[in-house]
């Protein structure tokens, strides 16, 4: 029922997926009572308990109250249920990351090179340029499928949250490497013939396989030279989808353009790239203070 009322509403699959675990994770946690006789009391007891036994972020936290109180909504929608307990607990104060966490071009360099050289080295390296050269989620690198791309007008065709379509263009160099995915990848399975990243059985990689491949790339490169600065920083795939919008801003791309081609509904969600670097910084200054100092002829 409340799978079926995510799936009306055209959440994505992660989302319908994280919000099951947590709704399931709730119900148990009330024991005899049902989801009808809990209260505000017990919604915030099971947050509390989780954030306890697992040390949840606030953001985290707030994850799980959103599934609830979907949960609720779902109900009342259907009709099975009046009220909605979760909606009177207020939400964490979190503190927002001021700057998004991205590769250089030498930690990104040093990424690619430390895919392993194995029979999928090619499969994989086209999985995270997809994410760092056209900045795709992972669940959008997961759905790619061969038709997908677009070779007349030299880019790829996106399925986005909620099944909303983008265009990206790409560049000749990733076009070609993305056709050498798919000459060399293992034959897909007859159920699922167009998926571009297939797994040693032949089935479409899972998200949590790619997530998987990069963490363990991840946790190489802070002991390399040079790189040390990369320890602690919680490096996941969706620091590439970072390094992506932090460089296209970079580039000189204007904002809409780059929600438009990141997929953000809001263009506040894009605006966390426009962050300047130190280096920006410098020259900035250097420039002012010349300026400020020229002779006046």
């Amino acid at each position: 029922m409340f799978s079926t009322w995510m799936k009306n509403r055209e959440l994505s699959s992660g989302t319908q997926q994280e919000y099951l675990y947590n709704v399931r994770r709730f119900l148990v946690f009330l024991k005899e009572m049902s989801f009808g006789e809990a209260t505000k009391l017990e919604v915030m007891e099971f947050l509390t308990e989780e954030r306890e036994k697992h040390q949840n972020t606030a953001s985290t936290r707030n994850r799980k109250l959103m599934a609830i109180r979907a949960f609720y909504r779902a109900l009342n929608d259907l009709n099975v249920y009046t009220g909605n307990p979760a909606k009177e607990v207020d939400a964490a104060k979190t503190v927002k990351e001021k700057l998004p966490t991205y590769l250089d071009r030498k930690a990104w360099l040093a990424f690619l090179e430390s895919v392993p050289n194995s029979p999928f080295e090619i499969r994989d390296k086209g999985m995270f340029r997809l994410m760092v050269e056209a900045g795709l989620r992972v669940s959008e690198v997961q759905k790619m499928n061969t038709t997908h791309l677009d070779r007349e007008n030299s880019g790829i065709h996106v399925t986005g949250k909620g099944n909303k379509q983008r265009f990206i263009p790409i560049s000749p160099s990733l076009m070609s490497f993305l056709q050498l995915v798919i000459d060399q990848r293992i034959p897909p399975k007859p159920s699922d013939p167009y998926a571009l990243f297939v797994s040693r059985n032949g089935t479409r990689i899972t998200r949590r396989r790619i997530q998987q491949i990069a963490e363990g790339i991840f946790e190489k490169l802070p002991a390399m030279e040079g790189l040390e600065h990369l320890e602690g920083l919680g490096l996941s795939c969706h620091k590439l989808r970072h390094t992506f919008g932090t460089n296209l801003m970079r580039s000189g791309a204007d904002l809409r353009t780059a929600q438009e081609l990141m997929g953000h509904e809001s263009p506040a969600t894009t605006q966390i790239y426009t962050h300047v670097n130190n280096e920006q910084k410098r020259n900035a200054i250097d420039q002012l203070h010349s300026f400020l100092n020229s002779s006046d002829d």
